[in-house]
């Protein structure tokens, strides 16, 4: 990293060590048969890693760009010895060794939390999964992340509606990704029944008739799952439900959606970057 670029990222750089350095003494020190600690470790688990990845996108790679349009400092700093698109270039790539090291700083954090979490409770919580703590796949997300907050300042030109695109393009990003389309980046396996493997990760569930067509969730099975245990079955079968459904991704396939996942991360990371690239080459051009 050239001094220049220390001096310009030093304040953002510092604050994001601080915050994973507050991070690691956090983790050992937490209480976990405590209950108010037990929720705060969950809440590191879940929130810890997408918060970092934000933090990337909004303060280093929405301002990076942005800045020099808000100071008129790329007039002088986009000269004919060095065009913009090199430096462009050139920050980005002394940025990113920074940013591999902290990814796996917290990546490493985050599974040790993980494990105090799995050895201090029989059965944990079922959002605290190490789906997301495959380095590939995390470090993908962070680029992606700082690969949307350069496009949005080159686009925005200002440093604030740069972060407040950032925020909310990859926040619907995330959410909708992580939440939404993950579990159906394949089709996912019908288990009739019986449940599906230990480890698994559940889609959805259903009830079936007796020529294997699927039931709506209606008000009759409402009003069977609340029935006395003894009417139950000949609730259901006064509504024609007779077999319940479990559509879930078995265990042997969770390495494939997290490859699945990690391509398009990459993907978003690469477009997003080339297209700031392009954009910047395309206005010093005209």
């Amino acid at each position: 990293m050239s001094w220049l670029t220390w001096r310009l990222q030093r304040s953002t750089i510092i604050a994001a060590v601080a915050l994973i350095a507050v991070f690691a003494v956090v983790v050992p020190n937490l209480d976990l048969s405590s209950h108010l600690d037990s929720r705060a470790a969950n809440g590191l688990f879940v929130l810890g890693p997408p918060a970092f990845a934000t933090v990337v996108a909004v303060f280093w790679g929405a301002p990076l760009v942005a800045r020099e349009y808000e100071h008129n400092t790329y007039k002088l700093v986009w000269s004919r010895d060095r065009s913009a698109t090199r430096w462009l270039a050139v920050r980005v790539g002394q940025l990113l060794a920074p940013l591999v090291v902290l990814t796996i700083a917290v990546n490493l954090i985050t599974r040790v939390l993980y494990d105090r979490i799995v050895a201090a409770s029989q059965y944990p919580p079922s959002d605290v999964t190490p789906y997301d703590l495959w380095p590939p796949l995390q470090l993908t997300m962070v680029l992606a992340a700082f690969g949307l907050g350069i496009l949005a300042g080159m686009v925005a030109r200002s440093s604030v509606p740069a972060m407040g695109i950032t925020l909310v393009v990859y926040a619907a990003l995330r959410i909708g990704l992580g939440m939404f389309a993950r579990p159906y980046l394949l089709p996912p396996l019908r288990y009739i029944g019986e449940g599906p493997p230990d480890g698994s990760m559940p889609v959805g569930f259903g009830y079936l008739d007796g020529a294997g067509h699927e039931l709506s969730k209606s008000d009759a099975v409402t009003q069977c799952a609340a029935t006395s245990p003894t009417g139950v079955q000949k609730c259901m079968g006064s509504n024609q439900i007779v077999r319940q459904y479990v559509d879930a991704q078995p265990p042997d396939r969770i390495q494939d959606l997290q490859l699945i996942e990690f391509g398009i991360y990459a993907a978003i990371a690469a477009v997003t970057l080339a297209a700031a690239w392009l954009v910047l080459r395309r206005r010093m051009v005209a």
